[in-house]
């Protein structure tokens, strides 16, 4: 059932400034992490240094290859970000490695803040924000040379976005559309924990209101077939340019 309407206006103090709150508690615990000593040599980090540097000095767009020679076993949507926050630098540095997840992690304490609002209430939502920097994983992703951040921010995005579209019988374009960035970002798994929420939410509407079907709302042919031409184009990019050896990867 929708939820009824908050009875606080989220704009009234002090919930007006409980996002530049977090951005800000946000910053000091980047800035915490990135004076410290570099593990950068840790979880395989130093194997996504070498993504970028291939991908800045040597071109490679669809795939690339470690300091190893050996190439990347995930999709490159990550290693694409890190360039470009490279790129005005002119080589890999620290900063543009560790940006793109870092800005992922805000992205994502924002988006619990803005939308779980109206389900969990102001201190729910602020709280539930709060929690993702501050657990014992959520620490280390503030700083981490890795896609685990930027597959969390888009799998939790297109699941926010397909339950929008079917709560509201809207366009399922944005679900589908985050959908394939995460299948970039992590592989074919991209979109599995979007699609297992959106199952238990359907599953319990059912329960609920004892429905025959379920209405999946707005046109989703659309958005399904940008997600194929997307993910499948990537796929026959990286083909073309490294052979069966991406297909195994």
């Amino acid at each position: 059932p929708t939820p009824a309407p908050m009875a606080d206006n989220p704009m009234d103090k002090p919930w007006k400034w409980a996002a530049w709150i977090l951005v800000l508690l946000w910053l000091g615990l980047f800035l915490v992490r990135f004076t410290a000593p570099s593990d950068l040599l840790d979880n395989s980090q130093d194997r996504q240094a070498g993504y970028v540097q291939d991908l800045l000095f040597n071109g490679n767009l669809a795939c690339q290859l470690d300091q190893n020679g050996e190439l990347c076993a995930k999709p490159p949507l990550f290693t694409w970000l890190a360039g470009l926050c490279s790129l005005p630098f002119g080589r890999t540095v620290e900063l543009g490695l560790f940006l793109p997840g870092s800005l992922a992690v805000l992205a994502t304490m924002l988006m619990l803040w803005g939308l779980g609002r109206r389900w969990l209430g102001n201190w729910g939502a602020f709280f539930a924000a709060l929690a993702l920097p501050f657990s014992i994983y959520g620490v280390r992703m503030v700083l981490l040379a890795r896609t685990d951040s930027l597959y969390m921010l888009l799998a939790a995005g297109a699941g926010m976005a397909g339950f929008a579209a079917w709560r509201q019988r809207q366009s399922w374009l944005w679900f589908w559309l985050l959908a394939a960035t995460a299948t970039l970002t992590k592989g074919p798994q991209g979109m599995l924990p979007a699609m297992i929420a959106l199952g238990a939410c359907a599953w319990w509407e059912r329960r609920e209101t004892d429905r025959e079907g379920f209405h999946f709302g707005g046109s989703w042919w659309g958005g399904l077939c940008l997600f194929l031409v997307i993910c499948i184009g990537w796929f026959a990019w990286a083909y073309c340019q490294f052979g069966i050896e991406a297909a195994n990867k």
